[in-house]
């Protein structure tokens, strides 16, 4: 099924890049005011046919589907959990930080992730017990060490500025912080370009199931700032607040858990 998934998740790729290339399309705003394209529409007819084609009879939620009743899903087994155009805020503004968001969600948890970046060519795959990959040109086994510093390297969505996150940046020694959009910040952390990165806004499970395998099998780790992780297919579908750390953290932060997180956390 790997290489079949792979294959899926490149072809929508495929369409994603062809339409931000073309340079204009139609957007249209959904109930939450969120931005929704030609390319989320595209990506999700192509993920969703062929999701059923590879795995017929699994269940497939997706972010541009009609929402599904948490009495429906509530007694899946496995389900298929996916972001046709995860960052769709960066595509419109033509910020080329944007990604395809796959997995297969078991009893609540992701066993397989993959994160496709349409205009890198480069997509990112990782299995419950079998690592974490980036595959291009060459396959890599994750993390990927990049050129490195004693500074903790933070990654930041675009919009976030928050006096929380203002009081928690205080507590990392000599932190340097980046600013990225979508689930590419889960594989910069996965691959070791990235130590920490802290999510205090809103999001949803399928802004983050993939990437939380990825950084999981990485060597890394995705909590709630209780320590716990993230439970997948809750009634109510918005994230709590997280941490996404990086293998690199631990080496660099041996104080991590005191410093980060509640007493009695861990």
């Amino acid at each position: 099924m790997e290489q079949e998934l792979i294959t899926l998740a490149r072809k929508a790729g495929q369409a994603v890049r062809a339409v931000y290339e073309k340079g204009t399309w139609e957007t249209t705003l959904k109930s939450d005011q969120s931005p929704l394209t030609e390319a989320d529409h595209a990506s999700h007819r192509i993920l969703t046919e062929g999701l059923s084609a590879i795995a017929p009879g699994v269940p497939i939620l997706s972010e541009e589907a009609e929402e599904i009743p948490y009495e429906t899903r509530k007694d899946w087994e496995y389900y298929f959990l996916i972001d046709p155009v995860d960052g769709t805020r960066e595509f419109v503004a033509k910020i080329p930080e944007f990604a395809i968001n796959v997995a297969l969600i078991h009893k609540g948890r992701p066993i397989v992730g993959i994160v496709h970046s349409p205009l890198e060519s480069v997509t990112y795959y990782a299995k419950k017990g079998s690592g974490a990959y980036r595959i291009g040109v060459d396959r890599e086994m994750l993390p990927v060490m990049a050129e490195d510093s004693a500074s903790i390297r933070v990654l930041l969505s675009h919009t976030d500025k928050t006096p929380d996150l203002n009081e928690l940046m205080k507590k990392l020694p000599d932190p340097f912080v980046a600013r990225m959009g979508s689930s590419l910040k889960f594989c910069a952390v996965a691959e070791g370009k990235a130590d920490f990165y802290p999510r205090l806004k809103p999001s949803m499970e399928w802004d983050t199931a993939a990437g939380t395998i990825l950084v999981e099998e990485s060597g890394g780790m995705v909590c709630e700032l209780t320590g716990e992780r993230i439970e997948y297919n809750r009634q109510v579908m918005l994230n709590p607040p997280f941490f996404v750390l990086g293998k690199s953290l631990f080496q660099k932060m041996p104080d991590w858990k005191e410093k980060l997180f509640k007493k009695g956390a861990f």
